[in-house]
């Protein structure tokens, strides 16, 4: 009698179909960059700033990504995944309650962004990491 061969298996699983939504969810945040600009026009921030603090988060990314990578390589990327989502909800709740009128508004959007972007940097390294495993 031959050895039942074992089944191969799918890219499209219950699992990649729950990371996939997962990534979805989370990179949500990123849907608020596209307005971002217009909403620090709005509340008067000026243009000379606005640059500043769209590029903050990306250049937060770039300085953040290797070390995040090296960081994990060896690690859990399940709690990383979960404390990024968590800082980075935190994160963008916090916006909205920035005091717009502030001397110190510019200060506290550019700390948020860069944290906003250190923990991006975090979740991007867990997930392609587990995408590709």
């Amino acid at each position: 009698m031959p050895a039942s061969l074992p089944e191969p298996e799918r890219l499209f699983s219950r699992d990649f179909v729950l990371l996939f939504l997962l990534l979805v969810c989370a990179n949500c945040n990123m849907a608020v960059y596209y307005c971002f600009e217009q909403w620090l026009e709005r509340i008067a921030v000026a243009p000379n700033w606005r640059g500043v603090l769209l590029g903050a988060m990306f250049a937060a990314v770039l300085a953040a990504r290797p070390f995040a990578s090296v960081l994990l390589l060896k690690r859990s990327k399940l709690p990383a995944m979960i404390l990024s989502i968590l800082a980075t909800s935190g994160v963008m709740l916090a916006y909205m309650h920035l005091p717009a009128g502030s001397p110190s508004f510019v200060w506290l959007a550019l700390a948020l962004r860069i944290v906003q972007g250190l923990f991006l940097a975090l979740f991007s390294s867990c997930t392609v990491a587990v995408m590709v495993g």
